[in-house]
């Protein structure tokens, strides 16, 4: 994928949990992703119950295979000292200009420490739309801040470039059919990684969407060879579309 793919997609992991509030099916979810990571940090396990904000950034980084260049942390200020150190390095102050992808940090009451966070999504003229996990009633939202507001502490500019790959020639957009069947690879699956669900055969070919670790496919018998990589055609929520059958799982 490309520095613009993987920020991308990101995002639209993210907003795959606006609306959920504490304690409900998605935000466990979330939780669950955050807890499942080895080491876990500090080696505190976040309840369904804790303030979430900094598990849900670092939950979408885990779930998108990005935690090497994220600081995962369940706690603000501890996600700020990991940015500073030398080992990441990723941390900007807020005077920096800040990409989709990046995540931003508050201050609410200008102590200097870390209170809330999120991704931010949008950079206008003058403002920053983030989708932020827990935020106003504890739920997953969005917020537009004005650029420069007093109460943005700072930026934490994940290295999406290192995890980026020169782009092949995408040759359509239009939705390719399955060249073969078999009975036997019909069934439900469960993505393995945060995966693109695309309209052909190939990483060449343009992605319809981005599935979740975890997220459940049904292939219908139905598939396509790339080389030597056998690609299942199958249906995720609304869309339909192949993905590589080595980063699935079949259940039934």
């Amino acid at each position: 994928m490309t520095e613009k793919e993987l920020r991308e997609m990101t995002l639209e992991l993210a907003s795959r949990y606006l609306g959920c509030k504490t304690g409900d099916e998605l935000e466990r979810q979330i939780v669950d992703a955050y807890n499942a990571h080895t080491p876990l940090p500090r080696n505190y396990k976040v309840t369904y119950t804790d303030n979430w904000c900094a598990t849900f950034v670092s939950a979408i980084a885990i779930m998108a295979n990005l935690a090497d260049i994220f600081p995962i942390e369940c706690g603000c200020g501890e996600m700020v000292q990991i940015a500073r150190s030398a080992a990441m390095a990723n941390w900007q102050s807020k005077n920096y200009t800040p990409k989709p992808g990046d995540v931003i940090m508050f201050d609410w009451n200008g102590d200097g420490w870390a209170d809330h966070t999120g991704f931010v999504e949008i950079v206008g003229e003058n403002y920053i739309t983030t989708i932020e996990g827990n935020a106003t009633g504890g739920v997953c939202g969005r917020r537009t801040t004005v650029i420069g507001d007093k109460s943005i502490l700072g930026f934490i500019a994940p290295d999406y470039a290192s995890k980026a790959v020169v782009p092949k020639p995408q040759p359509t957009d239009v939705l390719q059919y399955a060249d073969y069947f078999d009975a036997s690879t019909a069934g439900l699956y469960k993505v393995k990684t945060a995966l693109y669900l695309r309209c052909g055969a190939g990483a060449k070919y343009k992605f319809i969407t981005v599935m979740p670790k975890g997220a459940a496919v049904r292939n219908y018998g139905y598939y396509s060879m790339n080389g030597n990589a056998k690609w299942l055609y199958v249906k995720y929520d609304n869309a339909v579309g192949f993905c590589n059958a080595a980063y699935l799982t079949k259940v039934v």
